[in-house]
């Protein structure tokens, strides 16, 4: 399993505390054999996956992983992988996966069923479009996340009709281009959700990843299995939403399930259903923008007991994701959570114009007639007071 990245010493305000943590070592061919499991993810049963599918299972949905590749080889991934591309100088294409972990976001996204196994996808009907930015035999990177290469494979991405776009790595800095990348895409109509990173021991856990902290992009933080924040991961007011990033049941480069971040839980994993969540959001909403998507998942996130201090969003963000509630949200305004930052989804509709009756003609004529009525009777009445008094002069 992934090499233990903190050790547990307490927990405060709902955070995991923990020890200095190191670099998390990539999934291995060692982490999982040829077996299936016939249970189903951990992270299933707390996210109410199968109620989310009887509204949507993202058909129709292309989410592009822009990691290390993803092996459409493999069983679980058999007829879900579009060709992808290759942005690195290192051997192989798209479906060459050297790390693993592309493949394990892919099969957390959009694994398909497998006889005798228990593991599917969040989003079982999407589409994966493989994007490789990252090759630990590239020189075009030295072990970290290259924002242009990252740029550039979203750029593909989008022109290529991703709608969902994931990238589980974070980058320490961002560059003019990725900036650009990311507000393009989401013109495009694509929405970024994007890992908010994991602490390391050389590291403040409070820093800016990238793209999660770029505008627009719906960035994620991860919590353990009994759902508490972890201070594995970091935590900053960049932090859009949460999910579980441990005991991830998905699967490696040809291989069968595998349990991975078994010890402290991930941000690369958490973002992997997170991008699940969005693809069945869009799958059901294909005519709302990347912004109604994440508003959607955002504004019905649950805050479990186990998080404290409620009010401190950069442990959680908005709580951690939850894919029914939010297929089945009304957007009036009153739901807790972010403003929706899309302007057609915040018009009101005008007031409706009902017909007025045609108007009634008849208290008109009355109003007339009554009118003629008494100026008639003060005339008549005037005439009786002058006669009146004609009289009583000429008796005089």
């Amino acid at each position: 399993m992934l090499a233990t990245l903190a050790v547990v010493v307490g927990t405060v305000c709902g955070v995991t505390a923990a020890a200095p943590v190191a670099l998390a070592d990539e999934p291995t061919a060692s982490d999982c054999g040829s077996d299936y499991s016939p249970d189903t993810p951990e992270a299933f049963a707390a996210l109410n996956i199968p109620r989310a599918w009887s509204i949507s299972r993202g058909a129709g949905v292309t989410v592009a992983v822009i990691d290390s590749g993803v092996d459409g080889a493999n069983p679980h991934l058999k007829g879900a992988v579009r060709k992808g591309v290759n942005v690195t100088n290192a051997p192989g294409g798209s479906q060459t996966d050297a790390v693993g972990t592309g493949t394990a976001i892919a099969a957390q996204i959009a694994a398909r069923q497998v006889d005798g196994s228990g593991l599917q996808g969040v989003a079982p009907q999407a589409t994966i479009l493989p994007v490789r930015v990252f090759s630990p035999t590239s020189d075009r990177d030295d072990g970290e996340l290259d924002p242009d290469l990252v740029a550039e494979g979203i750029e593909w991405a989008t022109a290529h009709g991703a709608r969902i776009v994931v990238v589980p790595r974070a980058a320490p800095v961002t560059s003019a281009r990725l900036d650009a990348a990311v507000a393009h895409a989401i013109d495009a109509g694509a929405l970024i959700v994007a890992s908010t990173g994991d602490a390391e021991q050389t590291d403040t856990a409070t820093a800016a990843r990238y793209p999660a902290a770029i505008r627009g992009v719906l960035s994620v933080s991860a919590v353990d299995s009994t759902g508490k924040a972890s201070s594995t991961a970091v935590h900053n007011t960049h932090v859009g939403i949460t999910a579980p990033g441990q005991n991830v049941m998905t699967t490696l480069p040809g291989k069968g399930d595998c349990l991975l971040a078994s010890d402290q839980p991930t941000a690369m994993y958490a973002t992997g259903y997170v991008a699940g969540a969005a693809a069945l959001v869009a799958s059901a909403y294909s005519d709302e923008r990347p912004a109604s998507w994440a508003n959607r998942l955002q504004a019905t996130a649950s805050r479990p007991l186990a998080i404290q201090p409620a009010d401190d969003r950069t442990l959680v963000g908005w709580g951690v994701v939850a894919p029914y509630e939010a297929l089945n949200l009304v957007d009036d305004g009153t739901a807790p959570g972010p403003m929706n930052p899309d302007p057609a989804a915040r018009e009101v509709p005008p007031p409706v114009a009902w017909p007025q009756p045609a108007a009634d003609s008849l208290p008109t004529i009355r109003l007339i007639v009554a009118g003629v009525v008494a100026v008639t009777a003060a005339i008549a009445l005037a005439l009786g007071l002058i006669k009146k008094i004609t009289m009583r002069r000429r008796r005089r």
